[in-house]
């Protein structure tokens, strides 16, 4: 029940706020894949693999944008496949900005979308889709735009997973950066 209450509690607190930094956001995603690891019997392992240099509680994102990504690792890759389900989140400093990978080792895209149009339970997801209009939203009137990707892991040419690619340049980063309060000299009469 602490894995709940926590997440729950962090999901209220993110939602409020504009931006959060990378260690926010991780602490954030850790409730959520311990309390999904719980619901599966313990099937899943993850682990976040950071760059040594990326300084995570000074880097500001938009909150919860990493947490749809996973989800849909979750349940629409490793979910769906007969093996124990690994995930790997990786941030990393790159060109102009951030970089952050979500990799699982689930059914890859192609036979998810298969799966999802065979499906007899009229299920839709949203998430991907509402990730689209958020990025949408903070690419407008933006130079360099939030990219966000997916594409197919192959191992010797057979499918091993899904790796999804988000990547946020320095210049959105620093629009939600907080600005720091400029302290002015306090001149008291004496």
């Amino acid at each position: 029940m602490g894995h709940l209450s926590n997440l729950l509690r962090l999901t209220l607190e993110l939602s409020k706020k504009e931006a959060v930094t990378l260690a926010e956001e991780i602490d954030y995603l850790k409730s959520y894949i311990e309390l999904q690891s719980l619901r599966l019997n313990k099937t899943l392992d993850y682990c976040f693999d950071t760059s040594i240099d990326l300084k995570l509680s000074e880097i500001f994102i938009p909150p919860l944008l990493i947490q749809p990504i996973v989800e849909n690792a979750i349940l629409h890759g490793i979910i769906p496949s007969r093996y124990k389900g690994i995930l790997v989140v990786g941030l990393k400093e790159i060109d102009q900005g951030v970089c952050i990978t979500v990799e699982d080792n689930g059914i890859g895209v192609e036979k998810s979308k298969e799966q999802n149009k065979q499906s007899k339970n009229n299920h839709q997801s949203y998430g991907s889709k509402i990730l689209g209009e958020r990025i949408d939203i903070l690419n407008y009137n933006q130079i360099k735009k939030i990219r966000f990707g997916l594409s197919n892991l192959n191992k010797k040419g057979i499918n091993s997973g899904t790796c999804a690619t988000l990547f946020i340049p320095f210049s959105i980063i620093k629009n939600l950066t907080p600005k720091i309060a400029h302290s002015f000299p306090n001149y008291e009469k004496n």
